[in-house]
Formats: C-alpha cells, sequence, structure tokens
C-alpha cells in the first residue's frame, strides 16, 4: 500500500534549489518502508484525513520544525502531522513517522486526555506516549533506539529518581521502558493496549503480570519515580524502596543519547537564529526586506509564515526560547558579524 500512502501526503520543497533533488530520494524511501509499518500509516492517517507535510531539506517545513529543534509534530488542532526527510537519516524520519502517527491513533481510538479526570491526565499521557513508542518497537524503525530502551530499563531496575519536575518522567523515561515490557513480555496486543487506555487504572494491574523480574523491576521504579504509583504500589510489584538506589534527574537524563542532528538541520537552526539576531539588532523591517525571497518562499506554508513573523515581533524572546531547546545558540550568533550572519542565511537558504 506504499503508493497509496505517497498519495495522502504532500511534499514541501526544498527553498534552496540544490536540495532539491532529495524529492526522488524521500519518495523511493517511502516506497521502500515494509508493508506492515506502510499500511497501518495509511490507514490511520487516512482514516483521520490527517493532512501530512514532509518537508526536504531548507523547506518552510523543515525551518518550523528546526526552529523548535523537533523532527516531527503532530499538530491536533490543525489535524497536521509535520516531519522533514534528509538523505542518511531515514532512521529518524521512520521513527517519527510512526510515533507522531501512534498519537494520531491514540486519539482516533481514545479520544483527547483532557476528556478524563485531571488526576489521570499523567497517567494519560504516559500511555499515550507509550502507544506511539510500542509501535516504534513493532515496527522496528530504529535499532539504535531499541538498544536505548535496554538501557534504561537497565537503570531503572536500580535506580529510583528523586525530583521535583515530572516533566521527562512522564514524557520520556515511562513511555519508553512500559512498551518495552508490553512488547517483550507479549502479555498485550497493541489491540488490548489500546482498550486499556480508556480506562487508564487498568494499566497498573496489567504491568504487574510482567514475569521477567528485572523488566517489572524497572516498571515499578520509573513508575515511582514518575509519582504514578506510591510506597503501596511498589509492593504490589514486589518490591520496596530499598531495593533501589535513589539518585537524581540529571544522572537519569545523561542515560538519554544526544540525538544525531544533520549538518543541513544544524544549518538551518543557526540561520533562523541569524534572522532573530539580525531583527533585534537592526529591526524586523531590515530583515524582511533583505531576505524577502525567503519570507515569500514561507508563504507556501501559511502558518510557518505566521510563526516566523510572530518570532519577529518580539526577536530577542523567541532567540532565548531556541537557547532553551538547543543549549549554546545564542552564544555562537552572538560571536558573528553582521556580515557573517547575512552569508549564513544566504549559503543555507540559497537566496
Amino acid at each position: 500500500m506504499n503508493s497509496s500512502l505517497l498519495d495522502i501526503m504532500e511534499i514541501d520543497d526544498s527553498i534552496n534549489p540544490k536540495f532539491r533533488d532529495m524529492r526522488d530520494e524521500c519518495i523511493k524511501f517511502i516506497r521502500g518502508i515494509p508493508d506492515e509499518a506502510s499500511n497501518f500509516l495509511y490507514f490511520v492517517l487516512s482514516k483521520k484525513k490527517t493532512r501530512i507535510l514532509i518537508g526536504l531539506p531548507t523547506s518552510p517545513i523543515h525551518v518550523y520544525l528546526a526552529s523548535f529543534a523537533i523532527t516531527g509534530q503532530y499538530m491536533k488542532e490543525q489535524n497536521s502531522l509535520l516531519l522533514y526527510y534528509v538523505k542518511g537519516f531515514e532512521n529518524v524520519f521512520l521513527r517519527t513517522f510512526v510515533h507522531e502517527t501512534g498519537h494520531v491513533f491514540f486519539e482516533s481510538n481514545v479520544g483527547s486526555i483532557t476528556e478524563f479526570p485531571r488526576e489521570l491526565w499523567g497517567l494519560c499521557k504516559v500511555i499515550d506516549e507509550s502507544i506511539a513508542n510500542y509501535l516504534v518497537l513493532k515496527f522496528e524503525c530504529d535499532k539504535e533506539f531499541e538498544k536505548h530502551v535496554r538501557e534504561l530499563v537497565d537503570f531503572f531496575a536500580k535506580h529510583i529518581v528523586e525530583c521535583e519536575e515530572l516533566y521527562h518522567m512522564i514524557h520520556i523515561f515511562a513511555p519508553r521502558i512500559i512498551p518495552y515490557a508490553l512488547y517483550q513480555s507479549k502479555i498485550a496486543t497493541m489491540e488490548e493496549f489500546i482498550e486499556v487506555a480508556k480506562k487508564p487504572i487498568e494499566l497498573i494491574p496489567l504491568l504487574q503480570k510482567v514475569s521477567d523480574k528485572k523488566l517489572r523491576k524497572s516498571i515499578a521504579g520509573v513508575l515511582y519515580s514518575a509519582e504514578i504509583i506510591d510506597d503501596e504500589g511498589l509492593r504490589e510489584f514486589g518490591f520496596s524502596t530499598s531495593d533501589f538506589r535513589i539518585t537524581g534527574l540529571r544522572e537519569a537524563l545523561a542515560k538519554i543519547p544526544e540525538e544525531k542532528i544533520d549538518d543541513i538541520t544544524i544549518g538551518v537552526l543557526v540561520a533562523v537564529a541569524c534572522i532573530l539576531k539580525l531583527a533585534s539588532t537592526r529591526e524586523r523591517e531590515f530583515v524582511m526586506t533583505r531576505f524577502n525571497r525567503f519570507f515569500e518562499e514561507l508563504k507556501r506554508v501559511e502558518f510557518v509564515h505566521e510563526h516566523l513573523t510572530l518570532f519577529l515581533r518580539d526577536p530577542q524572546a523567541f532567540l532565548g526560547a531556541m537557547n532553551e531547546t538547543t543549549l549554546g545558540i545564542a552564544e555562537i550568533v552572538d560571536k558573528l558579524s553582521e556580515e557573517d550572519m547575512i552569508e549564513i542565511i544566504s549559503t543555507i537558504f540559497g537566496i
């Protein structure tokens, strides 16, 4: 069904002409996605009538995603799925494609997290992200990702993490360990997992059925760290806090491998930061006029153009926000001269 998958997506061309030949490479890769994964993607996205936008390097979609330092995004309000393709990074592309489609799948079958009682929102988010990662494992999208998850299992089988902010536990750690445990133990099919998602509190009893002690202990460790279970919940898994070493978030974060980012995406990220820096030193009008062709090209995807022009209203604030997701980017552009920044922007986008 791979050709049908191509039929329901739009490829957003590069702004820089030298990257437009990647269109053929992108199409070739999509046609080569294994049937099981391709059929799933087509079924979920066509049924929901989700708009699929795949950006080639330096395209408006690529600019948007790179600005937020993300490889893809399901935009629920617009019912749109955004991805970018760079030759040589197909594993990241497929992993992201399947993961983001997993969120569409969750919403289509379970509904919005906000429809559940507020006290279950954390657990619901864990399940949403877990389903997305379960699909990545099921379709064998990225062997490196699976290796990384095995390392997390080892870590949380020995540690409980104490932290004030639970974001990483709920959005990253728990949703990687739980689907791995379910997938390896085969105690629930994808369909059964979805049924559990409709009644979130049933997830805990299901996970307690994992027979492998190390897997079950890792689940218990990460759920306790995420404050989804308490001491009593830990005992129901067959453990107590004395079975773990208490540590902090920094040690846990060190177990997350740094995502390999291609050079083109790094260039786009730096170029956008340069645009914001110039807008803060030379005013918005200078940037809009000097790089008129760039902003005209962005109009091909209206919401991207709107976002970038919004950034220019308070460029220093948005540059600071970019620095939060890509540490050091503000320092890099601060060291560049105006001429250097103009040359970087012109070179990256071919304008």
